[in-house]
Formats: structure tokens, sequence, C-alpha cells
């Protein structure tokens, strides 16, 4: 069979491949005490790592193509309320930890978390930094939209414990980012990624393809131009249309999707570039230079994913998960937090959990 066929026979939506069994099989059985159970128990089990995840959902535009659980940006008093009631699950689930265990991880989601004010972010990373201690180099991580960051906001992430900063770039092309409503950078990529090396930054930057207005040519320049800017890790996502979830996206349908011949292609250029300029492919979607600890894990068979992507057996840990559908990723269960607002605060402030 032709890889041509082999594409189109395969080429159908499923559930996201960071978990097995997979979201569509979550269910609503799994009670508070439960949830406090398996915390508890989770103490005595491996990986005994402590990975923690953060999701801020809210965005101030959001993009057609968005697939995560993300929502408008709300008022200052309810994005307040919000971040204050993240605080309180977190001091709830905090006690029921071994406080031998060390940090591995710690990662902020969305949404867009670099919308908020900044503080609270370096609120909570205190929080959980004085609390336990940490394992050999732990990565603090963080989701960054350019288009609202400014000089300033760059060294406050520095300034509140991030060492690595994932950079939502997309596509360099404007057109495209302006049919998927997207901002792009405030400052130049160049810019940004002197001040983050200056203060020993990681650098992951991320793209999408198969987006209307994108071509094989034209996405080929990006990738380009990105291996230029030679961040540490470099990610392509498939952009993935699912309208019955996010119904945005009937918009990006109307403006025209790339063929699936042509998505193919994007993906293919990008191996070869990215190949030819020294990168190493991980698994589907991700590019790392040779000496990148993902690389080196790779070659000794110590790779490892969870839900805050992909790990080495070092860095690996349970996910606790803090937020609106936040899911945690323990060694006896998962567990997914409400997706409703207002539902999670007025839960967390009654002292229950808001799964």
């Amino acid at each position: 069979m032709k890889v041509d066929d082999l594409i189109a026979k395969y080429n159908l939506p499923t559930p996201r491949y960071t978990s097995y069994p997979p979201a569509n099989y979550f269910h609503e059985r799994f009670t508070e005490e439960d949830f406090r159970k398996t915390i508890a128990a989770s103490n005595q089990l491996s990986p005994e790592h402590l990975s923690f995840y953060i999701h801020i959902p809210f965005c101030p535009q959001l993009c057609y193509y968005c697939g995560c659980n993300s929502y408008p940006m709300e008022k200052k008093n309810v994005v307040e309320a919000y971040m204050n009631a993240v605080k309180a699950e977190i001091r709830t689930v905090l006690p029921l930890l071994d406080k031998k265990r060390k940090i591995a991880q710690i990662h902020y989601g969305g949404g867009t978390p670099t919308a908020i004010p900044l503080h609270f972010l370096k609120e909570i990373n205190e929080m959980l930094l004085s609390t336990f201690g940490c394992i050999d180099k732990p990565e603090i991580a963080i989701e960054c939209h350019p288009g609202y960051l400014t000089a300033k906001h760059w060294l406050e992430l520095v300034e509140a414990g991030f060492n690595r900063c994932s950079i939502g770039v997309q596509d360099f092309n404007e057109t495209v980012l302006k049919i998927a409503n997207r901002r792009p950078s405030l400052l130049p990529l160049e810019e940004i990624i002197e001040l983050l090396r200056t203060n020993d930054i990681s650098i992951n930057m991320d793209f999408i393809y198969g987006l209307p207005g994108q071509t094989v040519e034209s996405f080929s320049q990006t990738i380009s131009r990105a291996v230029e800017l030679k961040p540490d890790r470099l990610v392509t996502f498939s952009y993935a249309h699912v309208p019955w979830i996010n119904k945005n996206q009937l918009i990006l349908e109307k403006a025209g999707l790339p063929k699936t011949e042509d998505k193919s292609k994007m993906y293919s250029h990008t191996v070869e570039t990215m190949g030819s300029h020294g990168y190493v492919p991980i698994g589907l979607d991700h590019f790392v230079l040779p000496n990148d600890s993902l690389n080196i894990a790779l070659r000794n068979g110590m790779l490892h994913r969870n839900f805050q992507g992909y790990c080495t057996r070092e860095t690996t840990g349970q996910v606790y998960a803090f937020g609106v559908t936040a899911i945690s990723q323990l060694s006896a269960a998962y567990s997914q937090n409400t997706r409703s607002i207002p539902q999670y605060i007025a839960a967390v402030n009654q002292g229950l959990s808001p799964s």
C-alpha cells in the first residue's frame, strides 16, 4: 500500500495518545473520598517524585484552532477569585503528600498562563518550592503566548523561578495567524531568545501545521527560520480539526484547510529540515538537539511521557493537577477537575474536591 493510501486510511480523529486509558473512558464514579485515598496511597507508589500541573484557562483572544480547555478572559475580580481558589486547592492537597518526596516538574498550561498578572504564578511556585525539596535540575516550565509579553514580563517569569519557556509561535506567517485569530509576537523572537538565554532559560518553540493559509512552501520557510533561532526543543503539532468540540474551528473550515497530502508533506519536510540542522526526533512531533536530556534518555531506554509531555525517568513524577479540567495522573488512578469555572471556585471555597 502506498504512503498516501495509508495516510488516507488512518486519517481519522482519535483520542490523544498522552494517556491510557484515554480521556473518553473517564467516568464520574470516582468520589472525593476515593481521590483523597488515592493521593494518600500515592506516597507509597512509584514514581516517587512529584510533578505539579496548574491550569490557567483564560485567554485574551481565543485562537480558532484551539482544542484546549480555554475560556475568554474574565474580569479582574473573577481571575483573582480563580487564582485564589487554585491556591486553596493546592493547600488542601499538600498536607496529604509526604514531605520527603521531591519536586521533579512544575508545569503551567492553559489557556494562556502568561495572560494573568504574573505575581500569581510566582506565589504558587513559592508555595510549592517552600514545601518540598527538588531533584537536581527540576523542570519548572510554562507555556507562553509571545503576543502579550513585553521584556518586563519575560523578566518577571525569570524572577518567578521558571527555567523553561515554551513559546507558542505557531507560524511566522502573519496572514496565517490572522486567519486563525492569533496575535503575532509582541517582540522580535530574536530579542526574546537572547533575553531568555542570558538568564539560562531553556527554550521550546511550538508550531502548528495544517492551518488555512499554510502551504508546503510557506511552512517550510517557517521551520527554516525557526532552526536559525536554534531553540533547545521544537514541537510541530498537527492541527486537529474537531469542530464538534470547538465550533470556532468551523471558521477555519470555511477559510479552507490544506489537503491531507499537503499536510503530510509539511510534516515530512519538517523532519528533513530538522534532521539537516542536527535535531533528533522524539516521538511523533518533538525535535531536540543531540545533547538534550530527552535524546540521551531515548538512547538509554529511559524516555517517558506523562501529561506534562516527554520527560526522562529522572524527571518522571506522579502528576498532581490543579485548576479547572486539570487531570491528576497518579499511579493508581486518573482524576479530572470540573470544566466549570464557577463550580470549581464554589467547590474549592467549600473545602470540597473540584473533581
